[in-house]
C-alpha cells in the first residue's frame, strides 16, 4: 500500500499550504523573482552540501545536465513567474479552480510521456478531488460556477499548472538514474541561476537593510520547508506511486489551507468546507487502495 510514501506526501503538502501564509511576509517586503531565487539558491546550496558530505561526489551526465536544465525552466522557473504575473490579472477563485486541474493535467502527461496506465481508479480520484475542489469554490451553489469568466490571466495561470505538472511528470525519468537529492540540487541551483539576473534588475525596488527578522525567517521556511524537505519527500512519492497518484494530493493544498487559516487566523470553517475535504479525502483513499 506504499503508507510511508502517502504519508510523505501528507507532509509535502501541508508545507506547501503553510508557505502560502508564512510566505506573504517575505513577499510583502521584496519583489516576487528576487525571493524565488533567493529561496531555490538557499535550499539547493543546503541539499548539495548534506548529499555532498554524505557521498562525496556531485557529477550528472552532460546529456542528463541539459535534461535537468530544461526540467528547471519548464518545470520551476516558468510555474514561478506564471504564478507571479497570472494572480495579478485574475481572482483568487479563478486560480484555485484552474489549479484543481493539475491532477488531469499530470494524468494525461503521465499517458503521453512516463506510458502510465490510466486505470479507474485514477480517473475516478482525480474527478472526486477535482469537484471537492470545486464545491469548496463555489460554496455549494452552482449558479456561482455559471456565472464564473475567464481572462487572459487564467490562461496564464494555466500555464504555471501545465509547467507544475511537467515538473511532477519530467522528474521521474532523472528519479530512476540518479539519488532524489542529488536531483533537486542541480535543479533548485539550475533555478536560482537562471533567476539570478532578477537580482540586479529589482534591486531598486526593495531596501536591504530594511528587510525585517519575520521577513527573513519567512524565507528561510520557504527554502527549507516549502523547497528542500517538500520537493524531496514529493519525489520519493513520485519514486514510488507514480505521476498520476501524486498529483491528487496537490488538491490538499487548499484544504490544508482552510485548516491552518482557523487555527493561526482564526477563521471559521464552514459546512461547505467540512464536505469538501471529505471529497479531497476521499480521492486520497481511493489511491489508497490496492485494488479497485
Amino acid at each position: 500500500m506504499n503508507i510511508k510514501e502517502n504519508f510523505y506526501l501528507l507532509i509535502a503538502t501541508f508545507f506547501w499550504a503553510l508557505g502560502l501564509i508564512i510566505g506573504k511576509f517575505c513577499s510583502a517586503e521584496m519583489p516576487a523573482l528576487t525571493l524565488t531565487c533567493l529561496r531555490y539558491l538557499i535550499a539547493g546550496i543546503g541539499i548539495a552540501i548534506v548529499y555532498y558530505y554524505k557521498n562525496r561526489e556531485l557529477k550528472v551526465e552532460k546529456k542528463d545536465l541539459f535534461y535537468l536544465v530544461m526540467l528547471s525552466f519548464w518545470g520551476i522557473v516558468l510555474n514561478g513567474v506564471f504564478f507571479f504575473y497570472g494572480i495579478k490579472i485574475t481572482s483568487s477563485v479563478n486560480t484555485a479552480i484552474i489549479s484543481s486541474t493539475t491532477p488531469m493535467i499530470v494524468c494525461i502527461l503521465g499517458f503521453i510521456f512516463l506510458k502510465e496506465k490510466i486505470t479507474k481508479k485514477n480517473i475516478l480520484s482525480v474527478i472526486v478531488s477535482i469537484l471537492g475542489i470545486i464545491f469548496l469554490l463555489i460554496n455549494g451553489d452552482l449558479s456561482r460556477l455559471l456565472n464564473i469568466t475567464f481572462n487572459k490571466g487564467d490562461l496564464i495561470i494555466l500555464g504555471a499548472v501545465i509547467s507544475n505538472s511537467i515538473y511532477i511528470v519530467g522528474s521521474k525519468k532523472m528519479i530512476k538514474k540518479y539519488n532524489t537529492q542529488k536531483i533537486l540540487a542541480y535543479v533548485f541551483l539550475i533555478t536560482s541561476l537562471i533567476l539570478s539576473p532578477s537580482l540586479v534588475f529589482e534591486r531598486n525596488l526593495y531596501t536591504l537593510g530594511r528587510v525585517s527578522t519575520k521577513a527573513i525567517l519567512s524565507l528561510l521556511y520557504m527554502a527549507i520547508f516549502s523547497s528542500l524537505f517538500a520537493f524531496l519527500l514529493q519525489q520519493k512519492g513520485i519514486e514510488k506511486l507514480g505521476a498520476i497518484k501524486v498529483a491528487v494530493y496537490t488538491n490538499l493544498i487548499p484544504i490544508y489551507s482552510i485548516i491552518l487559516s482557523s487555527i493561526i487566523l482564526n477563521e471559521t470553517i464552514s459546512f461547505i468546507q467540512i464536505i469538501s475535504m471529505c471529497f479531497v479525502l476521499l480521492a486520497i483513499l481511493i489511491n489508497l487502495k490496492d485494488k479497485f
